[in-house]
């Protein structure tokens, strides 16, 4: 099944039978601003690390990813941390995500009135 950004879900295996499940999880210049106040912000929300020893812990793993950004893409890290909001709707809280549903409002009220 595809699961869209930000939707919570859950998964019941039906049977005890082999059990396949195939994730893509990513980060990418276009949702970074999120990722980064995820890794920050909801710390308890971070899953699949926390059993095994190996893994970076959920307090620690915000500093980690910004190391690595910031060793190869730092102009994307910059521009990232300069925006002060969740840019996702799914993951802002009422009051953010009505702003932006403003903002956006208003800038398309200006596009459309600059329309010849």
């Amino acid at each position: 099944i595809f699961v869209p950004h930000g939707w919570w879900h859950m998964v019941i295996n039906l049977d005890e039978g082999m059990n396949i499940a195939i994730t893509h999880n990513y980060a990418s210049k276009s949702n970074l601003v999120d990722v980064l106040k995820f890794l920050s912000e909801k710390r308890d929300q971070v899953s699949g690390c926390r059993d095994r020893a190996e893994s970076i812990k959920p307090d620690q793993l915000h500093e980690e990813f910004v190391k690595v950004v910031k060793e190869y893409h730092p102009k994307w890290l910059c521009e990232a941390e300069s925006v002060p909001h969740w840019t996702c709707a799914a993951w802002s809280d009422s009051t953010e995500a009505d702003d932006t549903k403003k903002r956006r409002k208003i800038a398309d009220e200006r596009a459309d009135n600059t329309t010849p």
